[in-house]
């Protein structure tokens, strides 16, 4: 049987969030380790820590939405 639309594109959404979630710790690792100008760096840590923190909260809505029946 063939995956629905909305099947493929959940687990696209998935593999997006898992990649975003990769790319945005390694960066946060670089700053931590390579922390030369505190002021600048915090900050780009803080709006880099957003990306982890947003696609959590989208897969758990997404799980719950997945999960719970429909009350019509």
């Amino acid at each position: 049987m063939l995956p629905s639309q909305h099947q493929i594109a959940d687990n696209l959404g998935t593999i997006c969030t898992v990649i975003s979630c990769g790319i945005a710790g390694f960066q946060i690792m670089q700053h931590l380790r390579y922390y030369t100008q505190p002021q600048i760096q915090l900050q780009i840590i803080r709006i880099l820590a957003i990306i982890p923190v947003g696609a959590a909260r989208q897969e758990t809505n997404r799980l719950v939405c997945r999960f719970t029946p429909s009350r019509r």
